[in-house]
């Protein structure tokens, strides 16, 4: 079915006219809002909107708003830094789409050389990210929402993320009229940058009830996102997706290298003994500890416990000034001690 609408010709006349033959100026008189922003329904479904309108794929709209809440200790934090940098570089985020765009990070809870270190330890880029801490940004209250709207205007992003979203508020998180001076707060934000929010919360005493406080916070984003901490591993669970049918599957993820990564590509990847051999076999020298972490093959602790173990098992050699290689080499090695010559 040809959509269209009816007009009045300057003779009064009635006609019915087909939008794809109209002319540009013509659909764009149609196109204005009435009273600032309602339309006919049928001019309505033909305007052109954006065609990706997604900063996160399937979670998180332009312009929008989702929640991410989990248990303390979870690696919120980390996984808020490793979503900004998803999002301004365009990278998938656990295997979700991102559309490169411009990202304010605002923490509340950690340092500025916490939040620096946290950052210098993925050993990656943040082009197009920019972070800020405070502890003194309440949005139910003129001055904190007055500081927020002075960092919007300035950085100009598309995606700004909150961590966490109780440090925001002086009034009481379970009571609905309070929680929602903020929430009505950032809808005005949006509507005044066309920006996106992603507000970082606590999980609840309950995990089967949600987030902590008002229910309100559930029904008021696009996606509420639960991240749930297992063993060895998180979670990501969508409980709702307003712009998309709930997966079937959720998103498994673990730690490498400071970032998340999806478990089975992780289960793909060399182990950290594997990548520690590999590299030492391939150089014509022996291999020194920093050199191995300055390359990012792994943290400290687990370079060292993948040379201490592969020494063990003789697929290394320890030579002298700290350097390991294969077994069979020409090099100076560290003498063996006796230890039962040291008890004497």
């Amino acid at each position: 079915m040809r959509d269209g609408t009816w007009v009045t010709t300057e003779g009064g006349e009635r006609v019915f006219l087909y939008y794809e033959e109209m002319e540009q100026g013509t659909l764009s008189q149609l196109w204005k809002p009435l009273g600032g922003f309602c339309y006919d329904a049928n001019i309505f479904a033909n305007l052109p909107l954006p065609t990706t309108p997604f900063y996160i794929e399937n979670w998180l709209p332009k312009p929008g708003k989702m929640v991410l809440y989990a248990p303390a200790k979870a690696g919120k934090s980390f996984m808020c830094v490793q979503l900004a940098r998803c999002i301004a570089s365009g990278e998938p985020f656990v295997g979700l789409k991102t559309d490169k765009s411009r990202v304010l990070y605002l923490q509340f809870e950690l340092g500025m050389a916490v939040l620096q270190q946290r950052m210098a330890s993925t050993g990656r880029s943040y082009d197009g990210v920019y972070v800020g801490t405070s502890f003194d940004l309440l949005l139910d209250s003129a001055n904190g929402q007055g500081k927020l709207r002075t960092a919007i205007d300035a950085v100009k992003p598309q995606v700004v993320i909150l961590d966490p979203l109780y440090k925001l508020m002086r009034g009481d998180e379970n009571e609905s009229q309070d929680l929602l001076v903020v929430l009505n707060f950032l809808d005005n934000m949006i509507e005044e940058f066309d920006c996106s929010f992603v507000l970082v919360h606590h999980m609840g005493k309950d995990s089967r009830r949600g987030a902590r406080g008002s229910s309100v916070l559930e029904g008021y984003p696009d996606a509420y996102i639960e991240l749930k901490k297992l063993e060895h591993s998180l979670k990501l669970c969508p409980k709702l997706l307003r712009h998309s049918a709930l997966p079937t599957q959720d998103i498994e993820v673990v730690m490498d290298k400071f970032e998340f990564v999806l478990k089975e590509e992780q289960l793909a990847m060399p182990t950290i003994k594997q990548r520690v051999l590999g590299y030492i076999g391939a150089s014509l020298t022996p291999v020194s500890p920093r050199a191995l972490l300055d390359m990012g093959i792994g943290s400290n602790r687990s370079v060292h416990d993948a040379l201490a173990e592969l020494t063990r098992t003789g697929q290394l050699v320890k030579v002298r000034r700290g350097g390991y290689a294969l077994p069979g080499g020409d090099y100076p090695r560290v003498p063996e001690i006796d230890l039962a010559e040291l008890e004497m």
